[in-house]
């Protein structure tokens, strides 16, 4: 493992308060309210054909500035519409704005993200250059705070595992006649030990008081494996990270859909 995971969580989009947004228009049926329900299949859509900007201007908050270290994408049809050279800038004079990561091309519709050093701005803007085939669809826009684990997940963690939910019908006297599936899912089990007793008290807590039944972001490797990003929660909520001398440790069972 490269890095330590990350979990996206805390959305600017569709935050109450939260900044102003402009955008391109909505195709009929595809509202724009969709890209912030945390639910990848009510996408945003737009028929629009020439560059594409989403535009967050924190002004009318107090401080006038949000702060921003994350940006994940779901339900998206990107890498099918041809997009390319996709990017987040910031600025605080809406004149001169500088790129949050480099711009990136995804090679696949999977859930996207990339994590930065925060940047506390007034502005931040997503820009979809022109030359991809419309419509342009967004499950999920996530422009916000992540938290880091500060740890790598204990020996035995596997983000691969799936289960199939079965459909079976049997006759009257219990013979199988056939079997079909009804659903895939993803079941994550991550433990993690060692970890600061001010990671759980200033970070965790936090995140599991207002988004600990709610779906997240979940990278477990964003530099050896960046293109394994999950959409992922909790699959009973608990708040319990148990002391081991002056260390606490988590373990997380986590679902979501398969790819």
């Amino acid at each position: 493992m490269n890095a330590y995971p990350v979990i996206g969580w805390k959305n600017w989009m569709g935050a109450s308060p939260g900044p102003a947004v402009t955008h391109p228009a909505d195709a009929d049926g595809y509202p724009f309210a969709n890209l912030s329900d945390w639910r990848e299949y009510t996408e945003w859509r737009t028929g629009e054909t020439g560059a594409l900007e989403i535009k967050l201007d924190a002004g009318g908050l107090d401080g006038g500035k949000i702060a921003v270290d994350c940006f994940a994408l779901a339900g998206h049809n990107l890498a099918s519409a041809g997009a390319a050279d996709i990017g987040l800038y910031s600025s605080d004079n809406d004149a001169d704005y500088s790129a949050c990561f480099p711009a990136f091309t995804p090679a696949s519709d999977r859930p996207q993200l990339r994590s930065f050093a925060a940047r506390d701005r007034r502005y931040f803007k997503l820009v979809i250059p022109a030359g991809y085939t419309p419509p342009i669809q967004l499950g999920i826009l996530f422009i916000g705070r992540a938290l880091t684990i500060p740890a790598y997940p204990d020996a035995g963690f596997d983000p691969d595992v799936q289960e199939a939910e079965l459909a079976a019908e049997r006759s009257r006297s219990g013979y199988l006649l056939g079997v079909a599936p009804r659903s895939r899912r993803r079941e994550v089990s991550a433990g993690f030990g060692r970890l600061p007793a001010a990671f759980i008290a200033e970070e965790w807590a936090p995140f599991f008081s207002v988004h600990g039944w709610r779906p997240f972001f979940f990278a477990w490797d964003p530099v050896g494996h960046p293109e394994e990003v999950y959409l992922l929660r909790l699959t009973n909520p608990r708040l319990s990270a148990p002391f081991a001398g002056a260390f606490r440790s988590l373990s997380l069972e986590m679902t979501g859909p398969a790819d």
